[in-house]
């Protein structure tokens, strides 16, 4: 062998021995290659959970309905069992889990004439009062909603807001914190409650200009619960 290979080879083995040596202290290096690979997998990756997670707060933010964070309904007016408009009730929501609540915070309760339809007043929308004044744990009725699937669930809330009038302002649906009398637990439910534009054009004669805090000072008394008895002076949609 020549001088000359001798030396390259030489130079080759004292090469090796650095990189096996660098290798011992920091670990084998991987190609270039490789590296942008794994960069480029854990930003797609990384992309895709975050946008996963934008995806589903749109979906929640996209429905009015309210039909995924909300599982409960609170009926305290004609629509409670026994009642004029029981009748109308969706056989979907008369097949749920049912029980006796009140309202967490006290609201007040009207029942409005000439046509005797009870109103649940978001205290929001009134002026204060003072220590509660006019204002009740208003009794009624607690479904619980998780046993429909989310098609049938928007169908029954598109039904309720159809048949208490929310398109021409009459009620909103809100979701309120309820109380179960059984469990004594308390959840967030769909009620509906006066609409706070009193003013709209497109409402009955009878009902402009009955805001909330107007329906709260002059329509007395309120009430804690919506009774039978009461319900004798209620007038029917086919009698107005």
């Amino acid at each position: 062998m020549s001088p000359r290979v001798a030396q390259c080879h030489g130079s080759v083995d004292r090469k090796r021995e650095w990189v096996s040596e660098k290798s011992e202290v920091t670990g084998p290096s991987l190609p270039v290659f490789g590296v942008r690979r794994l960069f480029l997998f854990t930003f797609i990756l990384c992309g895709n959970y975050f946008i996963g997670i934008a995806m589903s707060a749109c979906e929640v933010d996209e429905a009015p309905d309210g039909s995924v964070a909300v599982d409960h309904l609170f009926l305290y007016g004609t629509l409670k069992r026994g009642f004029p408009n029981y009748v109308h009730l969706p056989d979907a929501l008369k097949a749920q889990p049912w029980c006796e609540a009140v309202t967490r915070f006290p609201m007040p309760l009207v029942v409005m004439p000439p046509f005797f339809i009870p109103f649940l007043i978001d205290p929001a929308d009134i002026p204060a009062q003072g220590d509660g004044a006019c204002h009740y744990l208003v009794k009624g009725e607690l479904y619980t909603l998780t046993g429909m699937q989310r098609t049938g669930r928007a169908q029954l809330l598109a039904f309720l807001d159809e048949f208490e009038g929310v398109h021409f302002g009459m009620y909103r649906r809100r979701a309120i914190s309820v109380q179960s009398k059984s469990e004594e637990q308390t959840v967030r439910a769909w009620s509906y409650v006066r609409n706070d534009e009193p003013h709209r054009d497109d409402q009955p004669d009878w009902l402009i200009g009955w805001s909330p805090a107007r329906m709260a000072a002059e329509i007395v008394p309120p009430h804690a619960d919506y009774t039978l008895e009461l319900s004798t002076q209620y007038r029917s949609r086919d009698d107005r």
